[in-house]
């Protein structure tokens, strides 16, 4: 019968794992309970029984030799993790497996190493030998970015680049993710610079002051990135020489469009005649430019 895991306190990846299918058909596990098997439950193949003795004892083999990372070991792992071998081994999770029965990593890395050879040979199709040589703190910090259309390229950065330069970069493209899914503007548009300094503790502490209190009062956004230019845009209408009053109040008006994410119009107080006409002809060509809708003015009424 298949084996089924007790409720898991780890969080070991679930993707690839047989078993479960979305038939409706119940499936009994190895104490005779019927369960839902779109649960996300782990599940051992019992026709798999011979092969995971197999991965079991080579990875034993390995442990007793104390080999470096290798082709073999990281393929073994994987295989283990995803097929779920521990569960015929008894264990609940691949956690509890590798801590242990496998001496040669420790839980973080074994997990690493299934990720890695996961994303860069099963899905992104390298070579196993390129694989294998991947540094496996530098492969887990952008397995998830992986795909099998950017592998290469990623193999390329893990290259030249440290690690630090790496978890950067990826947290960056999943800001600029997070970032285009709240906002209107098109994706293939948006161009995007990573903006590094290295501040002071003291320096530090006053921009995340600043960045705190602005959003929390003057932006509709909680993103570091809009903040930062809000508080910029004002600085400089504020203190840019040369500017009229009229250009520094264009330009916090802007600040507070962008903030807000609504258009401002401001004309002066108490304009009255044709001035007053022609203040308003030139909102309602800038509304006609933003909405596409044609508006009108008769007997000092909108239509």
């Amino acid at each position: 019968m298949a084996k089924k895991a007790k409720k898991k306190d780890d969080n070991s990846a679930r993707s690839g794992r047989g078993g479960s299918s979305s038939s409706g058909k119940k499936t009994k596990t190895n104490k005779g309970e019927v369960v839902d098997p779109n649960l996300p439950i782990e599940y051992f193949d019992p026709k798999l029984e011979a092969r995971a003795d197999e991965v079991r004892s080579r990875i034993k083999t390995l442990n007793k030799k104390r080999v470096k990372i290798t082709v073999e070991l990281m393929e073994l792992l994987h295989e283990a993790l995803t097929k779920s071998y521990y569960l015929h081994y008894g264990y609940d999770s691949f956690r509890e497996y590798v801590k242990k029965d496998v001496d040669t990593v420790d839980v973080t890395k074994a997990y690493a190493l299934g990720k890695i050879w996961q994303k860069f040979h099963v899905e992104g199709c390298l070579p196993k030998k390129e694989v294998a040589a991947i540094p496996w703190t530098k492969g887990n910090a952008v397995a998830d970015e992986v795909t099998k259309d950017t592998a290469k390229e990623w193999q390329k950065k893990i290259e030249k680049h440290t690690g630090e330069e790496l978890k950067a970069e990826v947290e960056a493209r999943k800001q600029e993710r997070q970032i285009l899914a709240d906002d209107d503007e098109d994706p293939e548009e948006v161009k995007w610079d990573l903006f590094k300094v290295f501040l002071t503790h003291r320096q530090k502490s006053i921009v995340d002051a600043a960045l705190e209190t602005a959003g929390k009062g003057k932006s509709d956004s909680t993103k570091e990135n809009h903040i930062l230019a809000q508080i910029c845009s004002e600085w400089l209408a504020l203190n840019q020489k040369g500017a009229s009053n009229e250009q520094r109040l264009a330009m916090i008006l802007s600040r507070l469009s962008d903030a807000h994410r609504f258009e401002i119009f401001a004309f002066k107080k108490n304009v009255r005649g044709r001035e007053r006409d022609e203040v308003l002809n030139e909102i309602l060509d800038q509304v006609e430019e933003l909405f596409g809708v044609e508006v009108e003015i008769k007997n000092g009424e909108e239509e």
